[in-house]
């Protein structure tokens, strides 16, 4: 019995001895694995200091053309229209014929109030004898006798029918009010049309504007009279000079403001109402915090910046919000020191606190 429990004693502390052993030895691998662990490599990266001065902001968007001044051509009375002379796209002067309508009825109406008229003066004539006056001479009577005499002798109403059937008939004659170019005629001629109806209409070519929208803060920075730049997208080669004109003080349900910028002359042949535009504003704001857009990276949806502390070679991990931007620097508006300098590459994956290693230019 002793020989045995003394074999089981020897037996358990061996196998203690065994274990101890291998816990003590580990793989060459899995320690250089925990060494590096416990400290990384430097990234490399590359720094640049943030600038205070001007940022020069360049805002491009999409727009369309349209003729200030505009107008549709309507007929002023009913008839057969007997002579059309406009075609669409053409280019016609203040004052040109743009339709005519039949007027040989109100030819004749006119005609009649001039006979009426010869004889509305025969009777005046006599009144003013009657009246102790001169005939044809209305200076021989006093003017409130003169005035009884005109009213009862039917002249001043033989003279109101002249100017209402020279107004009818002025109405069968339609002239350009502005020199433009036709567009979209919707009548024809020999065809009986109605008081209303719309002809054609008028583009001034002379005069255009762009409309455009911009993002709530964009437009905050826009003034009137800032000069912008005009590219029709069917003329890319093509790049005219415009002038903010009206800022519309209201913000749509997307956010956006309408703006509108007077296109200055000369004007290419080519531009038509509601060609599309790229509207290219470009200004620059005083005093702001510039770093490269690369510098920005976004960390849970918010925008980080990372600043290089050089006595510890480390990433510290900047908040910031965004003034503004262009196509290669933001300007920051609050979150990082002035004069700070930022890693603007090698920045996508560091951590606060990261090791890393400036790489020269």
């Amino acid at each position: 019995m002793m020989n045995c429990s003394h074999l089981t004693k020897t037996f358990l502390f061996s196998i203690i001895c065994v274990l101890f052993a291998c816990s003590q030895q580990q793989p060459e691998d899995q320690v250089l694995s925990s060494v590096g662990q416990v400290k990384s490599d430097p990234i490399a990266v590359k720094t640049t200091a943030a600038i205070q001065g001007n940022f020069p902001l360049r805002i491009i968007t999409n727009g369309t053309l349209r003729a200030t001044k505009k107008v549709e051509i309507k007929l002023q009375s009913s008839g057969f229209i007997t002579h059309l002379p406009i075609q669409t796209g053409q280019i016609i002067t203040q004052g040109s014929l743009m339709a005519q309508l039949d007027d040989r009825a109100l030819q004749l109406q006119l005609q009649q109030a001039h006979l009426t008229l010869e004889e509305a003066e025969v009777k005046k004539a006599d009144l003013l004898i009657a009246n102790g006056g001169i005939a044809y001479r209305d200076s021989s009577v006093s003017a409130d006798k003169l005035q009884l005499i005109n009213t009862a002798s039917g002249y001043n109403k033989a003279l109101h029918a002249i100017s209402q059937a020279q107004y009818e008939l002025s109405k069968t004659t339609i002239l350009a009010p502005f020199s433009g170019v036709v567009a979209a005629i919707k009548l024809q001629e020999n065809q009986q049309a109605n008081a209303g109806e719309t002809i054609c209409m008028l583009l001034a070519t002379d005069s255009f504007e762009a409309t455009f929208t911009l993002l709530e803060q964009d437009a905050l920075a826009v003034k009137i009279g800032q000069s912008v730049k005009i590219q029709p997208t069917a003329m890319p080669s093509t790049t005219l000079k415009a002038s903010i004109s009206s800022i519309n003080p209201i913000i749509n349900e997307q956010g956006l403001v309408t703006l509108y910028a007077r296109v200055l002359p000369p004007f290419p042949k080519q531009l038509f109402e509601g060609m599309n535009l790229q509207v290219i504003i470009e200004q620059e704001i005083a005093n702001q915090l510039i770093v490269p857009r690369t510098a920005v990276v976004l960390r849970s949806g918010k925008a980080v910046v990372f600043s290089h502390a050089a006595a510890e070679q480390v990433a510290k991990w900047n908040y910031v919000t965004i003034a503004h931007e262009n196509d290669t620097h933001v300007a920051i508006a609050e979150g990082l020191p002035k004069y700070a300098t930022v890693i603007y590459e090698g920045n996508l994956n560091l951590d606060h606190d990261a090791a890393v290693r400036v790489e020269k230019e």
